[in-house]
């Protein structure tokens, strides 16, 4: 029998971050990076140095919009697309787009000792039982492969022989290519993900995908209209909602100044925009701000659906490592935002029931 949690998720064996979902039919697969709280030789680990440890990508489902969840155990571990991610594996997503299951995901390569964090967005199209283990992964961007593209394109990258440092990038936060998102619009897909236009900069890096998904084209980065507030953007996900004829951005933010800093001298926000088109321009949810207010440490937020009897938009997302120890790293109960106030009130605040 399946391990079930209510009321959010606080696994036993296992820290949970960052979160990404889908629903096909009725049941919601919720997907999130974990590692055991124990090492091998079932010493605690500590979750602030969990870049120590490999990664792995775990799936939940839920068949009642999120209220309990089923541990449905690890979907994707690193080496499936190798040399791109020989090292770690970081977030994505995964899309129905016709009748294949696509995912995309981040994948780590160590360079050198100083250069452990070289980013690649990697695409797989799962097998029918979503089964990532028996799936390979092609690269579609390396902004080592790539970089003369990328570049062109408008996107900001370190010198060649600088990417993935551990140091970050002109002493600011580390290369930001990655969190690919799928979505498809008029039976375009398209992809979402973090990157910056210069060394503290940070925007929302956008490509369309050729017709057999083989292949990543370049947009210009998009810029967000707060982007003044924050250095990184992370994990982004674009969401058409029928009732409101608009898209939703949902994404993840921080101050970052150094990758020196103390994790508590950083802010987290999750952030919410709107717009009539994937590509912009995207506007605030609120009238004064973009943050979602009332979701104290929570990061890397996931929209669950649109409930439409209520008015209102769902999500789940975990604890940061600056909540208090018995939460860090687990998953909170859902949230909700309620359309009506967006675009309508100076400030966006979640309710929870």
């Amino acid at each position: 029998m399946r391990t079930q949690f209510a009321n959010g998720i606080r696994h036993p064996d296992l820290y949970l971050w960052d979160a990404w979902s889908y629903q096909c039919d009725d049941l919601l697969h919720l997907f999130c990076l974990a590692i055991p709280r124990r090492d091998a030789e079932e010493k605690p680990i500590d979750p602030k140095n969990r870049n120590l440890f490999e990664f792995h990508i775990h799936h939940f489902e839920s068949g009642d919009l999120g209220v309990t969840w089923c541990d449905a155990g690890v979907h994707r571990r690193p080496g499936m697309a190798l040399p791109h991610d020989d090292a770690n594996i970081w977030s994505g997503s995964i899309t129905p787009i016709g009748s294949k299951l696509v995912e995309a995901y981040t994948g780590i390569r160590r360079v050198t000792e100083d250069r452990p964090f070289l980013q690649s967005l990697l695409l797989s199209v799962l097998d029918a039982d979503a089964d990532a283990f028996a799936t390979q992964a092609h690269c579609l961007l390396c902004p080592e492969r790539d970089y003369g593209e990328i570049r062109a394109s408008g996107y900001y990258l370190d010198a060649l022989d600088n990417l993935g440092s551990n140091r970050g990038e002109c002493d600011g936060a580390i290369l930001a290519w990655r969190d690919p998102f799928l979505f498809t619009v008029e039976e375009s897909v398209y992809m979402a993900f973090a990157a910056k236009s210069n060394a503290k900069q940070a925007v929302m890096g956008m490509a369309r995908l050729t017709e057999d998904l083989s292949q990543a084209v370049l947009l210009p980065p998009i810029s967000l209209p707060d982007a003044s507030e924050f250095t990184q953007f992370e994990v982004p996900k674009v969401v058409y909602i029928g009732s409101l004829d608009k898209f939703i951005l949902l994404a993840a933010t921080t101050d970052r100044q150094s990758e020196t800093q103390d994790e508590k001298e950083v802010a987290h926000h999750i952030r919410l925009y709107t717009a009539k088109s994937p590509l912009g321009p995207w506007v605030p949810c609120g009238r004064k701000s973009s943050v979602i207010h009332g979701v104290a440490d929570l990061f890397g937020a996931t929209c669950l659906g649109f409930d439409e009897p209520n008015g209102r938009i769902m999500f789940i997302a975990p604890y940061t490592s600056n909540a208090p120890q018995e939460l860090e790293l687990t998953f909170a109960p859902r949230f909700f935002v309620d359309i009506d106030q967006l675009g309508q009130e100076d400030k966006v605040f979640a309710t929870w029931s």
